[in-house]
Order: structure tokens, then sequence, then C-alpha cells
């Protein structure tokens, strides 16, 4: 069963480095639940990506294999060492290899794996699903669902005695969580898989129940854990409408009371959970406005200075501000520093960018500014719940399209609109960028992510401005959503960031895709 989105799992966040969040991030995740899966210890993985898929091509370039290095390693995905995985994964005796495959795939992120160390062997399959979050699908043959929010234990076990698995079972079945049963294709073993909210002790598990061949325990990697029940969510805008004209809410203290059930915490720890998430925001952008790191695999250099000393009649201070901004974000990513991706890395710069801009030019504090980002938090639940963050499915659309309704939504918030308005902004934002495509030049999240980025955060100010107005969106922000996720699924593949495509194959891309490997900069 699909798990309901949360605004710090699936939409703000996670805190990272890399180029993509759906490569970067989502690798970093698939490696650590492998090197768990081999007691800490990972010898050799090799990773196999069908060319039908997205993976085989831009693998490299986007950061997969920085990812599921730093994972393999333990690293956090922040970790400034991030940038050097796979030299340091090499260094460490860890020999992870790539291959290709032309099998038919029924997703564009899909990594076959087999990998051995810590005393076992395992094969199995993860998918990133869009903005970091990802699922395993197969484990050892198995079939399986994990996406990291509960606590999992596999045991492994022998069939033939009936006794002995009663005592597996009854071991596990004493444990509050939800037990599945899966038995191999020959009938000689069973896969216990336990799925718990809380941590459970296998300790003397294969001592005491001969039938145990193996235990495997796997902790949660999203910073929201999982449950088996939930009471009092709701993912339309229809239900936020509802609930703002009968208690007089505004969409920041909707999306608080959603996180709050969501997350079993209280609405005071959500809003300090945002405001932490807003920190790693506004360091960033100061750090990147200081100094910029060195990053050799990097198309644009630094260029958001160039705006301080450009004048024109056409370019107001507070637009040139919030422009200045959206490209320092984007250069932070390109750098290497630590960003957090809002709703995915391609598309990190247009929330903090337009937020923090607006928020210093209306006066605003700190606490304005966490009312913003968890009002667009919540329109961002509503377009995971009902779409996609994938450009892999549904192009840039998925990713800065959602990004900018998402924060034509904490514009309005900022401006102290009502939560009506700040739906109507974002669908608003959402119908005019929709059917944006994915290509991005040589592979890297830079070009034309920059201008899309800055493209989208004039959209949210505009979209903004418009509803606050009393401009009439027409389409309501659920039915925006329907036609947002058919329209990207309908864009051609070759334009969905598979490299295949639009930018991606002129010549000048090519040629500076083959530059930078001729310089070895991976």
């Amino acid at each position: 069963m699909k798990e309901p989105v949360s605004i710090f799992n699936d939409v703000i966040g996670p805190v990272m480095i890399g180029p993509s969040s759906s490569h970067t991030a989502a690798g970093a995740r698939i490696g650590y639940f492998i090197r768990r899966m081999l007691n800490d210890q990972p010898e050799r993985v090799t990773f196999t990506f069908s060319t039908n898929g997205s993976l085989a091509d831009c693998h490299e370039p986007q950061g997969t294999d920085m990812g599921l290095a730093g994972g393999l390693l333990g690293m956090a995905m922040d970790d400034p060492a991030m940038e050097c995985s796979p030299q340091l994964a090499a260094e460490a005796g860890i020999i992870i290899s790539y291959e290709t495959n032309d099998e038919p795939v029924d997703h564009p992120n899909i990594y076959d794996f087999a990998a051995e160390g810590g005393g076992r062997k395992m094969t199995g399959q993860a998918i990133s699903v869009g903005g970091g979050m990802i699922e395993f699908r197969k484990i050892n043959g198995y079939p399986v669902s994990m996406a990291g929010g509960f606590y999992e234990t596999l045991v492994f076990a022998e069939t033939g005695d009936t006794d002995q698995l009663n005592e597996v079972e009854s071991a596990l079945g004493g444990a509050d969580g939800l037990l599945k049963k899966l038995c191999s294709g020959d009938g000689k073993e069973i896969l216990y898989i336990l799925e718990t909210e809380q941590v459970f002790d296998p300790d003397g598990l294969a001592e005491n129940c001969p039938a145990v061949k193996d235990v495997i325990s796997l902790d949660p990697v999203l910073p929201v854990h999982s449950f088996h029940t939930y009471a009092g969510l709701f993912n339309t805008a229809e239900e936020v409408l509802r609930m703002a004209s009968e208690r007089k809410m505004e969409l920041w203290e909707i999306a608080a009371a959603y996180e709050s059930a969501r997350g079993r915490m209280s609405p005071d720890e959500v809003f300090a959970m945002m405001g932490n998430l807003a920190d790693v925001m506004e360091r960033t952008l100061a750090a990147v406005r200081d100094h910029q790191k060195e990053y050799a695999d990097r198309i644009l250099g630094p260029q958001a200075y160039k705006l301080s000393g450009y004048n024109s009649p056409l370019l107001p201070p507070f637009i040139k501000e919030m422009i200045s901004c959206i490209t320092y974000f984007m250069e932070a990513k390109s750098s290497m520093e630590v960003i957090v991706a809002a709703p995915t890395c391609g598309s990190s710069a247009v929330l903090p960018g337009t937020l923090i801009s607006a928020a210093e030019n209306l006066g605003g504090g700190r606490e304005e500014l966490i009312k913003g980002l968890l009002a667009a938090g919540f329109v961002g639940v509503i377009i995971a719940e009902h779409s996609t963050f994938s450009a892999e499915i549904g192009g840039c659309q998925a990713e800065c399209g959602a990004a900018s309704a998402m924060a034509a939504a904490g514009l309005a918030q900022l401006m102290g609109r009502s939560a009506e308005e700040a739906l109507s902004a974002a669908s608003m934002a959402l119908q005019n960028i929709m059917g944006s495509v994915c290509d991005p030049v040589a592979g890297r999240v830079e070009v034309p992510c920059l201008g899309k980025n800055v493209q989208a955060g004039m959209n949210a100010l505009a979209s903004a401005n418009m509803a606050a107005a009393g401009f009439d969106a027409v389409i309501p922000f659920d039915e925006a959503v329907t036609a947002f996720d058919e329209a990207g699924r309908k864009i051609a593949p070759e334009l969905r960031n598979t490299c295949r495509g639009g930018l991606s194959i002129t010549p000048a891309s090519l040629a500076i895709e083959k530059q930078l490997k001729e310089f070895g900069h991976r």
C-alpha cells in the first residue's frame, strides 16, 4: 500500500549534496540499504540499467554513481565528501560496476543489482520515484515493497520442519507489526518480512529457531517514519477549502495540521522541523553569495553576481533580487553546496529563491518564511498524491512546474492571502507551465534548468499577484493537477530526462558532453 505523502519526506527535502534528487539522493538511499543488507561491509556491487529507461544514459552525469557510492559507504546525503564518494569507495576496496541491457521496463528509473560482502550475496531491484524517494521491489527474487519508512526485519528460513517454522512465526508474530510470508519458487525457502513502527530486536532468533538461515534488519531512511494506520488525513484542494471555510484556517495552518497527523507530531514540532529546513536554505544562500566552491564537472560558472551591476528600467530591484536568489541556489547545487530538494534537486532554486527574496522585501521575519514554506508544502502534497515529481515520468513540468505552483501558494501566504487565493495562484501557475519537457544539456542539471527555475519563479510571482487581485483561475486546483498528470505522461520519452531529445542532442550539447568526458571530471 502506498504511504500517504509527507511534506518532509516527499515534498520539501531531502537535505543533500548533488545534482539530482532522483539520481543522487535516491541512489544514496538505495546504496545505504544494500550496505545494511551486507552487514555494512560491501565488497562488490554491480548495477544494471536498461537502455529502455533513463539511467543507462544519465547515471554518470546526473550523480547516480556519486549517490550509490556514498550510500554504500554509509555517508549522509549532505556529507561534504559525497562529491568524492566514487573515489573513496574505490579506496575502501568496494568494487562498483555498471552494466546495461535492453530489457523492457515498466518504470524509467530501475536499479537492478547484485551485491556481495559481509558474508552475504544479495540480488534485487529498486526504483527511484522522484524527489529522492525510493522503493525496493525485489530482494533475492522475492517480490517486496519497501520505501524506507518502516523498520524492516527480513528472516530467511528453510522449509521442511513445520514445528520449526511455527517457532519462527511465533517469535515474529509476537511483535507489534505486519508480518508477510513469501515462498521461494523451488519451495525450499521462506522469506518472512516483519514491518514495524518501532525497533524490533532479532537477537537470538537464529540461535533459538534452527530453521532460520539469515536475518537482516533495516532501519527507516525517511525523516518522517511510517505507520500502519492513519487518522485525520486529507489530500485534495476541495478538502482544504472546506476546512479553511469551516475552521477559519490559513493554508499554512492546514499544512501543519496535516503533517501533524501524518507524522504523529505536534503542530509546533512540524513548525520547528520546517524551521530547520528554512535555516539550511538561508545558510546555503549566505554561503554561496560569499564564495562558491569549485566543481569541475559543470557547464555554467558563477553568474548571479552579474546582476548586481546590471541596471535596466525593465528590471525593478525586487525582481532583480528574486532572479539573483534563484540563480544563487542553482549555483549552490552545481558547486556541491548543501541544498534542500523542493520538491526536487533540479527545481530546488524556485521555492527558496522566491520565498526568501519576497520575505525580505515584505519585511517578514523567519516565522513568516516558515509559514510560506508550509503552505507551499501542502500544495506539493496534493501534487505528489495525485501525480509525480519525477521528470522521467512527467517531464520538467513535474519538477519546475510543481515547484512553481508550490511557490505561488507560498507567496500568496507571505502576502497574507486566504487559502482559496493561494490555491487559485497554484492552479494558475500549474496551468501556465504545463507540457514543459526535460532535456538537460550534456546530461547536467544546469541548462536549461537555470532558466526554467527563473521562469518558474516569475510564473509563481505573477500567479500569486493575479490571484490576490481577484483573477479567475477557472480550473480548480484538483482538476489542474489531474490534467497536469495526464499531460506529463504524454510527453515523449525522449523528452523526459533521458538525454535523447530536445536540447540534449544538439551539436553544442554533444560537444560539451564530449569535452567534459575528455577532461575526466568524473
